[in-house]
C-alpha cells in the first residue's frame, strides 16, 4: 500500500527550493545571503547557516590563501552588497530617505557659501541620484519606477519652494521675480517644476528598471538553460504538491489584474481611444487659454495661465501614452501602440474651428530636429512601456508563483511540461552486448583484458560515428547507441558484425574471440538520450538484443518496417509487447 505523503508547506517548499539552488549552483554561494533571503523568502539566520556550511566544506589546506584572499574580497564588498540588498527591499522608504539628503544638502549648501556649498550639493546629488537609478536597476519594478522617482523628487522641490518663498530674488541670484512675482504664484511655478523634475527622474528610473529586469529576465533564462531533465521534473513535482495545499481565502489574491486584462485584448483601439482623450484636451486648452509656441522658439517663459494648463496636457499625454504601451503587452506591439496615440491624439486638431485645422497640427514641424523628436517620441516611449509590460508581468508571474497563487502554479506547470517536450524526436536505438564477456576475462591476464575492452569499446564509437549516431552509455561488455534514423542504425550494426573477425586478429589481446549480438528499436524520445537516461525506447532495445543470436541482429517491428527489402524471421516470442525479427543477412 502506498504511503500517503505529507502536505509540504510554503517555507519547507522554499528550504526546498533553496537547497536545489545550492545544489545546482556550488559558485552560486558566494552571492550575499540578504539576496538569497530576499530571493527564497526564507529568514537571513537559515540561509546564513547553509551558507556557513558550503564556507565549512570547501576549506580545504591547500585553498587556505585562496579563501583568505575570497574572504577579503567578500569583506570589501560586503557593504555595497548590504546597501544594495536595503535599496531593493525597502524602495519607498529609500527614495524618500535619498530625497530628504539632497534636500537637507541644499540650504546646509546655501549656509557654507562658495566653494564647499556647490561641491557639497554636487556630490550630494550625485550619490542620492546614483542610489535612485541603483534601486530601480536592482528592484525592476516600472510602477516602483515611476513612485520612487516622486518621492525622490518632492522632498528636493519642496526645500527649493520653501527657501523661494521666504527669499528674495537677489539673495538667491535667481532672476525669478518676472516670472512668479507673488508667492502664490511661485507655488504654482513650483508645481509645474515638481511634474518637469519628477518626469526627467522618472525617465532615468524607468531605464534603470528596464535594464534590471532585462538582466533579471536573462539570468531566469540561464538559470533555466542550467538545469538538467531531473530538477525539471522535481520542480513539477514540488509545484504539484503545492498545487494540492489547501487554501484560504485569500489564496489567488495576486490573479492578474482585470482591466488589464481587458485593456490587453483590445490594445490598439484602447491606444486609439487614449490618444483620441488627449487631443480632445489639447483642443480644449488652445480654444481657451492658448498653447505656447515650441519650445526652441521661446524666448522667455510663458505666463502661468498658458504654463501651467500645457505642462498638465503634456504630462497627461506622457502618462496616457505609457499607459498604451504598456497594455500592448511588449515592444513590438508598444511601437505600433505609440503610433496609433500618435496618430488619433492628431485627429481633433484637424477640427475646422479657428486657431486649428491643418497649420496648427504642423506647426512642430517647422524645425527638423523638432519633427524628428515628434515623430519618434511616441513610438519610442510605447516600445518602453511594452518592455516594460513584459518585464513586469514576468515578475508578476514569478511573485504569484511565490505566492502559491493556484492559478500561477498551474501555467508554470505547464510550462516546465512544454520544456520538458521540447526536442522531442524519434529514434532509433541500438542495444550491443558482448557474449560470454565473463568466460572471456576467467584466466585472463588483468591487464590485457582491460585493453582489448578498451579497444572494444572504441571499435564500437568508430562504428558508431561513422554512420551517424552517438553512444548513449557504455559499461565494459556492451554499449547503448542513438541514431536518427533506421538505415543508419541497421546498417552500423551489420559493419559492426562484418568487422568483428578483423577487430579480433588484430587488436583483440585475450584467447576467446568476442562476439557480440544487436537489438535495435525505435521510439519517441522527449528530450536527448543525454538526459533521459530512463526511457522505454532503451530498455525494449535493450530486451530485444537478449534473444538475439551470438552475431545476430535482433530488431522490432518498428525497425524492419522502414527497411524493405531486407530478409527477416520473425520468433514466436514478444518482448515488451513487440513483435521481434531476427535478421538472415547480420554482416554484410
Amino acid at each position: 500500500m502506498a504511503t500517503q505523503r505529507a502536505q509540504i508547506t510554503p517555507r519547507a517548499q522554499a528550504m526546498l527550493d533553496f537547497a536545489s539552488y545550492l545544489r545546482d549552483r556550488p559558485d552560486d554561494g558566494e552571492e550575499k545571503s540578504d539576496d538569497l533571503a530576499a530571493r527564497f523568502g526564507l529568514p537571513i539566520e537559515v540561509v546564513r547557516e547553509s551558507l556557513r556550511v558550503i564556507s565549512t566544506g570547501r576549506r580545504t589546506p591547500d585553498s587556505r590563501g585562496a579563501i583568505e584572499r575570497a574572504g577579503l574580497g567578500n569583506r570589501l564588498r560586503r557593504p555595497f552588497a548590504a546597501m544594495g540588498g536595503i535599496l531593493r527591499n525597502h524602495p519607498v522608504v529609500s527614495a524618500i530617505t535619498l530625497g530628504l539628503a539632497m534636500a537637507a544638502a541644499i540650504p546646509l549648501g546655501r549656509v557654507l557659501g562658495a566653494p564647499f556649498g556647490p561641491v557639497l550639493v554636487a556630490s550630494v546629488g550625485a550619490l542620492a541620484g546614483a542610489g535612485l537609478i541603483v534601486l530601480n536597476f536592482l528592484r525592476a519594478q516600472l510602477r516602483y519606477a515611476l513612485i520612487t522617482a516622486f518621492l525622490f523628487v518632492a522632498p528636493i522641490l519642496a526645500a527649493l519652494m520653501l527657501t523661494f518663498l521666504f527669499a528674495s530674488a537677489d539673495e538667491l541670484r535667481i532672476e525669478l521675480a518676472d516670472v512668479a512675482p507673488t508667492g502664490g504664484a511661485r507655488l504654482a511655478y513650483f508645481v509645474v517644476l515638481l511634474v518637469n523634475w519628477t518626469l526627467t527622474a522618472a525617465v532615468l528610473t524607468i531605464i534603470a528598471a528596464l535594464l534590471g529586469g532585462y538582466r533579471r529576465v536573462r539570468k531566469e533564462i540561464r538559470d533555466e538553460e542550467r538545469r538538467d531533465r531531473l530538477v525539471l521534473l522535481q520542480r513539477i513535482f514540488d509545484l504539484k504538491a503545492r498545487l494540492q495545499e489547501p487554501r484560504g481565502e485569500d489564496g489567488n489574491r495576486d490573479r492578474p489584474n482585470r482591466w488589464l486584462e481587458y485593456a490587453r485584448a483590445r490594445w490598439l483601439a484602447v491606444a486609439a481611444g487614449l490618444g483620441l482623450t488627449v487631443g480632445l484636451g489639447e483642443v480644449l486648452i488652445r480654444l481657451t487659454v492658448g498653447i505656447p509656441q515650441v519650445v526652441s522658439q521661446l524666448a522667455e517663459v510663458p505666463p502661468l495661465e498658458q504654463l501651467v494648463p500645457a505642462i498638465a496636457i503634456s504630462t497627461l499625454s506622457l502618462t496616457l501614452l505609457l499607459l498604451s504601451g504598456f497594455a500592448a503587452g511588449n515592444w513590438l506591439r508598444g511601437i505600433a501602440a505609440g503610433v496609433a496615440f500618435y496618430m488619433a491624439s492628431n485627429l481633433p486638431i484637424l477640427l475646422p474651428v479657428p486657431g486649428l485645422g491643418w497649420g496648427a497640427l504642423t506647426e512642430p514641424f517647422r524645425e527638423s530636429a523638432w519633427m524628428l523628436l515628434v515623430l519618434l517620441i511616441n513610438p519610442l516611449l510605447g516600445m518602453v512601456a511594452g518592455m516594460g509590460a513584459a518585464i513586469e508581468a514576468s515578475a508578476g508571474r514569478q511573485s504569484r508563483i511565490r505566492a502559491s497563487d493556484q492559478a500561477a502554479l498551474l501555467s508554470e506547470i505547464v510550462r516546465l511540461q512544454q520544456v520538458l517536450q521540447t526536442g522531442a524526436a524519434d529514434l532509433c536505438v541500438m542495444s550491443v552486448d558482448v557474449v560470454k564477456s565473463i568466460l572471456m576475462k576467467e584466466g585472463a591476464d588483468r591487464y590485457e583484458v582491460e585493453v582489448s575492452f578498451r579497444a572494444f569499446q572504441e571499435f564500437i564509437e568508430r562504428n558508431v560515428r561513422r554512420h551517424g549516431g552517438s553512444i548513449h552509455s557504455t559499461a565494459g561488455d556492451g554499449a547503448v547507441a542513438e541514431f536518427h534514423g533506421v538505415p543508419e542504425a541497421f546498417a552500423c550494426a551489420r559493419a559492426i558484425q562484418s568487422s568483428l573477425p578483423e577487430f579480433n586478429a588484430g587488436e583483440n589481446r585475450l584467447q576467446l574471440p568476442f562476439l557480440v549480438r544487436v537489438g535495435l528499436h525505435c521510439g519517441r524520445v522527449h528530450g536527448g538520450l543525454d538526459e533521459v537516461v530512463f526511457t522505454r525506447v532503451i530498455d525494449i532495445a535493450a530486451h530485444i538484443e537478449k534473444v538475439a543470436p551470438g552475431g545476430g541482429i535482433a530488431l522490432s517491428e518498428v525497425v524492419t518496417g522502414q527497411l524493405p527489402g531486407e530478409a527477416f524471421t520473425l520468433i514466436a516470442e514478444q518482448i515488451d509487447e513487440q513483435n521481434v525479427f531476427i535478421s538472415l543477412s547480420p554482416a554484410v
